[in-house]
């Protein structure tokens, strides 16, 4: 979208938008590499078949530990989907109107990787409207420019990890 079709209010806050947009992907894959997101590309059977070997293992002194580890799991998914989904709020009846939502669910943004979709509009500005680029991007400091470029590259590094995965895939 050309920049003059936006309105004048986002056109004077286009810098903080994007120093907002890097700060959330910074912490997205904080959060990412600590594991408390799950790959949405992971298979499902494969998580079930872990399972099942968990309680081959399992010892009489044991299962009350591996419940305690469940509702760890479980509470840290909590978490996740809470973090990913804007919190908590106690006040809200919107749980009763949603129902309940199914872990293994697939919905369409699943497959839809926040740094890809990042980095490509990034790329798309740099190459289709440089003095757009340039305004955005002159008005960062050193830190805030080292940022931007760490997520550029985590971009590609995940747009060849898709593509592996679909190669693999179409091999398999």
């Amino acid at each position: 979208m050309p920049a003059e079709a936006l309105p004048l209010e986002l056109q004077a806050g286009m810098n903080q938008i994007l120093i907002g947009a890097m700060t959330f992907l910074v912490d997205l894959k904080e959060v990412e590499d600590e594991g408390e997101v799950e790959d949405p590309a992971s298979d499902p059977e494969d998580d079930q078949d872990q399972g099942d070997e968990e309680e081959e293992e399992v010892e009489d002194g044991e299962e009350e530990e591996l419940a305690g580890e469940d509702l760890t799991r479980a509470l840290k998914q909590q978490q996740a989907r809470e973090m990913r989904f804007g919190g908590n709020d106690e006040d809200s009846d919107s749980d009763d109107d949603w129902g309940q939502m199914d872990d293994d669910a697939e919905t369409a943004l699943d497959n839809i990787d926040a740094h890809i979709i990042f980095g490509d509009t990034m790329t798309a500005i740099s190459a289709n409207d440089s003095l757009r680029f340039q305004a955005l991007t002159s008005a960062l400091d050193f830190q805030q420019q080292s940022m931007l470029h760490s997520l550029m590259n985590v971009a590609e590094q995940k747009r060849q990890l898709a593509a592996q995965k679909t190669v693999d895939g179409a091999n398999s």
